[in-house]
């Protein structure tokens, strides 16, 4: 591979870490103990919701992590 795609790779690579260390950051500062739906706390933490038909979602967070769940 050429060195600019390794350079390419490295710096997305470095991006997803900051990003997964602020996502935790966040997590840990928060409190888990929620009454009522915090908007501020979904958007910084999940990145798109999508309906895959009418018994099952799937919740795809920062940093591309995906979770497929039945209703």
């Amino acid at each position: 591979m050429s060195q600019k795609i390794l350079s390419l790779k490295a710096q997305a690579n470095t991006e997803s870490n900051e990003l997964a260390d602020t996502i935790k950051a966040d997590i840990d500062n928060s409190s888990f103990e929620l009454h009522q739906y915090d908007d501020i706390l979904v958007r910084k933490v999940i990145e798109c919701v999508k309906i895959l038909n009418k018994g099952e979602i799937s919740v795809t967070f920062k940093g591309g992590y995906e979770i497929k769940s039945e209703l």
